[in-house]
Order: structure tokens, then sequence, then C-alpha cells
């Protein structure tokens, strides 16, 4: 049987019978985002974000959660890690209609090499990430639209700052 000829025999409830994980509804109309949020994936900073997102009143946001956050547009380790997290956000921004893109970073951040890469030094680490943040905006403003708000943030072990 070719695979086009499987297709027409497939039948979805016969397929998914007995495999339901967890029962859920859930909204299918399509979203506009409030925002797309670039975040690490370090889950020690899991509950900043959910506490971030609950302030900032965000209730649809386009998550793409990647080791370093913000690092991957000021410093990737590839261009092309680069060219498709922007692809992400300008998909968020073309899709949901996203007029806010917000870009975190974290202390003691592995992709960074921890806090000691700064001589453990808070203040150092904090320098730097300033630094990237720059770039990070810098690279969107001139890849996004004008309207599109960017706005970074610093997450330590004590609360979000605005970087």
């Amino acid at each position: 049987m070719n695979p086009d000829a499987s297709l027409i025999k497939f039948n979805k409830a016969e397929f998914l019978s007995g495999k339901q994980i967890i029962a859920l509804e859930t909204a299918k109309d399509h979203y506009h985002a409030d925002a797309a949020v670039v975040w690490c994936f370090d889950d020690r900073f899991s509950s900043a974000l959910s506490v971030f997102l609950e302030t900032k009143q965000i209730k649809r946001k386009d998550l793409v959660c990647i080791a370093g956050g913000l690092k991957t547009l000021a410093s990737p380790d590839n261009e092309n890690d680069r060219t498709f997290v922007l692809g992400q956000i300008l998909a968020s921004i073309a899709l949901h209609h996203t007029p806010t893109v917000y870009l975190m970073v974290h202390s003691d951040c592995g992709k960074y090499g921890g806090l000691q890469t700064f001589g453990n030094d808070e203040n150092a680490e904090l320098r730097h990430y300033q630094l990237e943040a720059k770039r990070a905006v810098d690279f969107l403003t001139a890849n996004l639209e004008a309207s599109i708000k960017i706005e970074p943030v610093f997450v330590d072990f004590t609360g979000v700052w605005k970087i």
C-alpha cells in the first residue's frame, strides 16, 4: 500500500482510541498574543516567568524557550541559531499580531558559563548582560517593524529587573 492510500483509510477516532493522556477542553479560537517572550529554559526561573507574565498582565504569549534566553540574539554560537529565533519572533508577530517582545537573561546562566565566568562578581555579570541586552535589542530593532516594543529583562534569585 502506498502512503497516500493509507491516509484514505486513516480514522482519527480509531487511531486515538485508548491513547488519551489528559482530558481537557481548550479554546479553538485564533488569538492575538500580548507578547513574544524569549526566555531561558533554566527551570530555576520558571516561577519568575509565571509571576512576570501575571505582573505584566500577559494573558496570551508566544514563548520561545531556549538556553541562554537573549544570548542567541546577542552573541549566538552560530548565525543559524539567531536566524531561527528571529524567525520565531517574526512568526509570532505575523500569526498573532504580537506588539511586544520581552528578552530575558538571568544570573548564573550556564550558557554564559555561570556566575563563575565573571569571577563570582554579580556586578561584572550584570554589566556584561547589559551589553548583551543592548546587542539583542539592536539586532531586533534592525529586523523588526518600528512599532514592535522590545524590552530586555534580567532575572536573578530575588526578582525580575528591567535592563
